[in-house]
């Protein structure tokens, strides 16, 4: 798994890095956007990138990759709004 975090490097992070993720086979590839507040989940890698794009909203939760375990994507973000479970 490879986390990136990207403000101004976002098309970059989303055109060559997860291309070149991809092609190597990295199973899972999120970039934290802090532009829009959100986290980009790249899963099923190809040689032409990755098959799934999954957006995660600030207020939503994200299954992490292995152990039955989330994470409140404000909490991977750095700001505060996360609601109860």
């Amino acid at each position: 798994m490879v986390i990136e975090v990207a403000d101004t490097s976002l098309p970059y992070d989303r055109k060559i890095k997860a291309l070149l993720y991809a092609e190597f086979g990295i199973p899972e590839y999120w970039i934290l956007n802090l532009r829009d507040q959100c986290v980009e989940q790249y899963q099923l890698p190809g040689a032409k990138g990755y098959l799934r794009k999954t957006i995660v909203q600030k207020d939503q939760w994200l299954a992490l990759p292995g152990p039955d375990a989330e994470i409140h994507v404000s909490a991977l973000l750095g700001i505060s709004a996360e609601p109860p479970k």
